[in-house]
């Protein structure tokens, strides 16, 4: 074989070669679920343009983002004060928590964030339903403003058993 067909045939080979490890393990679809090689799995944020994940997942443990209570037709907080924001909120992790195959039950960790502690009890009692029976450890934060105006914005860990 002379060396130019050698070359030749070698560099088809590596062609097919590229194109194959391309169609057989095409790039991650940013909007999916993405596994990295340390086990983690990231999943789409509401808002992509922002530079954080709606929740990302390492083994059985799930970190979400801190969600606010906001209306999604004007990016508002919803009306009605701390309690009808932590009712959105609530039911925006059950939303979430659908779609990553977790309840509430499996929450082990929360944070709350208030702009006003006197919301404190607004908060708890809405809070309270979504978890009937042992419920995570948390801590309630005071702090001087959240973004949009919220008054209240919650984050949680969760770790599903196998």
């Amino acid at each position: 074989m002379s060396r130019k067909r050698f070359f030749l045939v070698f560099g088809f080979v590596a062609v097919v070669a590229i194109l194959v490890g391309l169609l057989w393990n095409p790039p991650d679809d940013p909007t999916a679920a993405s596994p990295a090689k340390s086990g983690r799995q990231v999943f789409e944020s509401r808002a992509p343009e922002l530079p954080f994940s709606s929740a990302v997942r390492v083994g059985n443990a799930y970190y979400m983002a801190g969600k606010l209570g906001l209306d999604p037709a004007t990016g508002r907080p919803v009306a009605g004060g701390a309690g009808a924001e932590t009712r959105a909120i609530m039911d925006g992790f059950a939303a979430l928590f659908q779609k990553l195959g977790i309840q509430f039950s499996d929450v082990v960790k929360g944070t709350v964030y208030l702009v006003d502690l006197k919301d404190y009890d607004a908060l708890n009692k809405v809070y309270a339903a979504y978890f009937k029976s042992d419920p995570p450890a948390r801590e309630c934060v005071g702090v001087k403003e959240l973004l949009r105006g919220a008054r209240v914005e919650i984050s949680f860990i969760a770790v599903k058993a196998e």
